[in-house]
């Protein structure tokens, strides 16, 4: 008996050294906890869309001069972007406005033969006020200009920020209304709102205007144009919590 007990300390007394080692080398015992939790969301989306009217236009004028030499061509094409230039801002349009968006020069070839040099310079002119937008497109055929297009109408910053905010309660108040009721029709509870998407539709795209040999075009002839209006839309997912 007193040789099972002595026996008993003695695995005990091991144990306990082995435990007091491992303390000493590596630290406390590892204890992993494991918990799982089901969340549990619906999603509901709303499209909000609203109209208006562009404030802003872009169009692009430019020339392109061919020479015999590199200097005669770009003589030509500075005068007439000079001259574009001073009736731009005769119209109103402020220095701010005017961004030369392209200017290259390159060999004219005639087959396989190079033929003088092109010269080719376009500005990007900002509008907006839309009835200075018809005789800025006139200038084309008054100053023989010849590389013509681009023409667009934009919202401006402030514009455009205050449509997506008006657009984007319209797409949350339908979001939310569109999930009462299909709670209401399915019995479903919902929580609170714990995750908002938005993604924006983009509906302002340019409205091509190209001009080739425009400067045959008569002086007086007035160009019609009609910013016409634009759609701007915001699709908002709302998820709730399911209780």
């Amino acid at each position: 008996m007193l040789k099972k007990l002595l026996s008993a300390v003695a695995v005990a007394i091991i144990i306990t050294g082995a435990v007091g080692l491992y303390f000493r080398f590596f630290g406390a015992l590892p204890v992993a906890v494991t918990q799982t939790q089901k969340a549990s969301t619906f999603d509901v989306t709303g499209t909000g869309s609203v109209t208006v009217a562009p404030d802003e236009a872009q169009v692009s004028l430019g020339v392109q001069k061919t020479a015999i030499s590199v200097a005669t061509a770009q003589s030509q094409t500075n005068q007439t972007l000079a001259n574009l230039t001073k009736q731009l801002r005769g119209l109103g349009v402020a220095d701010a406005d005017l961004t030369t968006s392209q200017y290259s020069v390159y060999p004219n070839y005639i087959g396989n033969s190079p033929s003088g040099y092109v010269v080719s310079a376009t500005v990007l002119v900002k509008v907006h006020d839309f009835t200075k937008l018809s005789p800025i497109l006139d200038l084309s055929g008054q100053l023989g200009l010849n590389q013509v297009g681009g023409l667009s109408f934009t919202l401006s910053d402030g514009l455009k920020t205050k449509t997506m905010s008006e657009a984007r309660k319209q797409a949350i108040d339908l979001a939310e209304a569109k999930a009462k009721e299909l709670a209401d029709l399915s019995g479903m509870k919902l929580g609170r709102i714990v995750n908002v998407t938005e993604s924006e539709t983009p509906n302002v795209r340019p409205m091509p205007l190209m001009a080739a040999g425009v400067e045959k075009a008569v002086p007086s002839t007035t160009t019609e144009v009609s910013p016409g209006t634009t759609e701007v839309k915001v699709t908002e997912t709302l998820s709730y919590e399911t209780l």
